[in-house]
C-alpha cells in the first residue's frame, strides 16, 4: 500500500500472500481490497480489510477455484457485490454479494461465457450506476478475435 500525497509516494504497508497476484481492487467506498491470486495449487479471491488505526490486513473471506486461474476482479459501484473473472471453460464470471459491515462473500450468480472465452487480466468493468458490466474477452480454443461483452445485472444475475 502507497500513501500519495499529490506528488510524492510512500510506501506504508506490505501484504505477504505467497502466490501470483493478478488483480487487486479497491472497495469504492469501505478499506476492503479484493485479490485475484494463483498459484501451483490454485486459484484464489481474498477480501482483506485494512486497520487504519494500526495498517494492518485483517482477512474477511476468501474463496478458492480449485484448477481454474481467476484474473481479474471488480467491485460494483455500490460495493455490494464483487465479480471474479475466471479462465475455466465454464462458470468464467463468478458473482458474489457483500456483507458492507464484515466483508463476507456470498455466492450470487456463475455466467458461463463459453467454452471458447476465457476473461482477460485487467478487463471487468461496471458502469457508474452498475447496471451493466463490460467483459474483454480472448479466445482460447478458436480461430478469431477477442471480444468486449456487455452485460446486463438485475441485482442478482447477468445477461
Amino acid at each position: 500500500i502507497y500513501y500519495f500525497d499529490g506528488s510524492l509516494m510512500t510506501p506504508t504497508q506490505t501484504l505477504e500472500v505467497s502466490k501470483t497476484v493478478y488483480s487487486t481492487r479497491w472497495h469504492p467506498s469501505k478499506r476492503f481490497v479484493a485479490i485475484a491470486t494463483a498459484s501451483g495449487s490454485g486459484a484464489e479471491l481474498f477480501i482483506y480489510e485494512l486497520k487504519v488505526s494500526n495498517g494492518s490486513f485483517t482477512l474477511k473471506d476468501s474463496r478458492g477455484y480449485g484448477s481454474q486461474s481467476v484474473f481479474e476482479v471488480a467491485w460494483h459501484p455500490s460495493g455490494n457485490y464483487l465479480v471474479a473473472g475466471a479462465t475455466a471453460g465454464t462458470n468464467e464470471l463468478i458473482m458474489y454479494s457483500v456483507n458492507q459491515t464484515t466483508g463476507v462473500l456470498t455466492d450470487l450468480s456463475t455466467t458461463d461465457l463459453s467454452v471458447n472465452r476465457d476473461v482477460s487480466t485487467g478487463a471487468l468493468s461496471w458502469s457508474p450506476g452498475g447496471s451493466h458490466l463490460a467483459v474483454g474477452t480472448a479466445q482460447n480454443l478458436t480461430a478469431g478475435g477477442d471480444e468486449l461483452v456487455i452485460y446486463k445485472f438485475n441485482g442478482t444475475s447477468l445477461s
